[in-house]
């Protein structure tokens, strides 16, 4: 199985070009330093952005000839997210909402990182997600400073936000898609519309969860219940 995450958009480092393609060879790059055949049946799994990295893997892997036997994206919009209005993305603590933070605080140094945590907290992110983007620091002479490469992150974002995928959907490929339950708002209504059209073609399987973006932690048992049968 090869999985990818969200936590790689914010962890990123890497030569150019940053986007879904150059992700997806380096997933296959690592599969082949790990000594996994070219002809192995494999199944990819990717949650919020690596979802889509994951199913351009797919597209990748269908080029070669190779397709993998199955490919589960986790809270992955397909298309285009919906926009949300700012107030609503501070509210959900949306991605989008997230970077501009993350963005606006990058450079500035910070004599704890406590005081890294207080500072993203006052510019509204909640506790929990603060200590967890102040995970990535590195010293400074002063104290700490986000160790983020903003402009990656960004052109990163861009490629997620601005590639529609749902053409994969349509073919051969066997696709299970997990929806978190609430956070449905994100997807859109013309997303969601798609792909209830779609499940109700017998092209994807659909699996909805009562979790938020991040799945596997809400929901671990119902995450692993859906796709324990792909591995039979």
């Amino acid at each position: 199985m090869s999985c990818v995450s969200n936590h790689d958009l914010f962890n990123c480092p890497g030569s150019p070009p940053h986007n879904l393609d150059a992700c997806a060879l380096d997933v296959l790059d690592t599969l082949k330093e790990a000594g996994v055949r070219r002809d192995a049946e494999l199944i990819v799994c990717g949650h919020s952005f690596g979802g889509k990295v994951a199913l351009a893997v797919l597209e990748a892997l269908q080029a070669q000839g190779t397709p993998p036997r199955k490919t589960w994206i986790f809270d992955s919009v397909p298309g285009c997210p919906a926009a949300l209005p700012a107030e609503e993305e501070r509210r959900e603590q949306s991605v989008g909402f997230v970077f501009k933070v993350v963005q606006s605080t990058s450079g500035q140094q910070f004599a704890e990182r406590a005081d890294l945590v207080r500072h993203l907290q006052s510019h509204g992110l909640s506790q929990p997600l603060a200590e967890w983007i102040a995970q990535s620091v590195r010293s400074t002479p002063e104290g700490f400073e986000l160790s983020y490469d903003i402009d990656v992150v960004g052109q990163l974002y861009a490629a997620y936000q601005g590639k529609d995928m749902w053409h994969l959907f349509k073919g051969p490929a066997d696709i299970g898609v997990v929806v978190a339950g609430k956070n449905r708002h994100a997807w859109g209504e013309e997303n969601l519309k798609q792909l209830e059209s779609l499940q109700e073609e017998g092209h994807i399987q659909v699996v909805t969860l009562k979790a938020g973006h991040n799945v596997h932690v809400d929901d671990l048992p119902g995450l692993l219940k859906a796709i324990q049968p792909s591995f039979n």
